[in-house]
């Protein structure tokens, strides 16, 4: 039986795995020229990982990581369901609604952040392969 001490300590890994891997995105997106205008946008829907504008377009990014052990079995892209395009087609809605009338007048776009990483024990550290898809799924206002 695991005990719950393993279990806090593997899910706050996961989680700052995960903080680590949006920073990254949210770097590698600015190197692309993408300007970040929110970085975990919360609602009552959820939350929205990276909302930037590229080109006059806004773009809602949805950033998925995976170690590279379970790429083959499970990919960062299998993450995003129809369950989940639903509910960021939602937080995109209340996100424009709520904007001011710039920004809810761009053209809207959906882009997926798909990463994998492994971690490295000596230097300690997590490496990062970054894949970017543009316009991962339709939206229709």
């Amino acid at each position: 039986m695991m005990r719950i001490s393993t279990i806090f300590r593997s899910r706050y890994r996961h989680h700052a795995i995960g903080r680590k891997a949006e920073r990254s995105a949210k770097k590698f997106l600015i190197k692309r020229g993408f300007l970040i205008l929110e970085t975990n946008w919360t609602s009552k829907f959820g939350e929205i990982d990276i909302i930037a504008a590229d080109c006059g377009t806004l773009v809602i990014v949805e950033v998925k990581c995976r170690h590279e052990s379970i790429r083959d079995a499970f990919s960062p892209s299998d993450a995003i369901d129809d369950e989940k395009i639903r509910r960021l087609h939602a937080l995109a809605a209340e996100y424009l609604a709520s904007a001011p009338r710039r920004i809810a007048m761009m053209d809207v776009r959906f882009d997926a952040i798909l990463m994998q990483y492994k971690a490295q024990l000596i230097p300690p550290r997590i490496q990062f392969k970054i894949e970017h898809e543009k316009s991962s799924f339709e939206y229709e206002r």
